[in-house]
């Protein structure tokens, strides 16, 4: 572990997993990036010659399931509640299915970015939805 209290960046290293209430994170690395009163960003990364994802997992607020992501790299910005995957990406929400290389997700209004497929799949994105069961 790295801690710079000055600005304001802890880096953990190694097989780090990070749990707090719902969220769990796992990686090779987590850089936790801090001000003065509470933590702001949480970067998730694999190191290069690793071939596996990083893991993030939480509880959807409005107790619609958990929320999953797979990437290289996953920034999660902690106050404005975005996540941001990049990498062979992947994100799985309420039983719907998000793949590419970029993807922005708002966890507050559950809206996601898609933005290029991986090398594998032709470029393409792939995005699977689930329709919504009528009350």
């Amino acid at each position: 572990m790295i801690a710079d209290d000055q600005s304001g960046i802890t880096i953990y290293s190694g097989r780090v997993t990070i749990d707090q209430g719902t969220l769990h994170i796992d990686a090779d690395e987590v850089r936790v990036i801090s001000n003065a009163t509470e933590v702001v960003q949480i970067i998730a990364s694999m190191d290069a010659d690793n071939n596996a994802l990083a893991h993030y997992q939480q509880e959807a607020d409005d107790n619609e399931g958990l929320i999953k992501a797979h990437a290289r790299l996953i920034t999660y910005f902690v106050q404005k509640e975005r996540i941001h995957l990049a990498g062979s990406a992947f994100l799985e929400q309420t039983n719907d299915t998000f793949r590419g290389e970029l993807l922005h997700y708002d966890v507050a209004s559950g809206t996601v970015d898609l933005k290029g497929g991986s090398k594998e799949n032709g470029g393409r994105v792939n995005v699977v939805l689930t329709p919504k069961s009528k009350k």
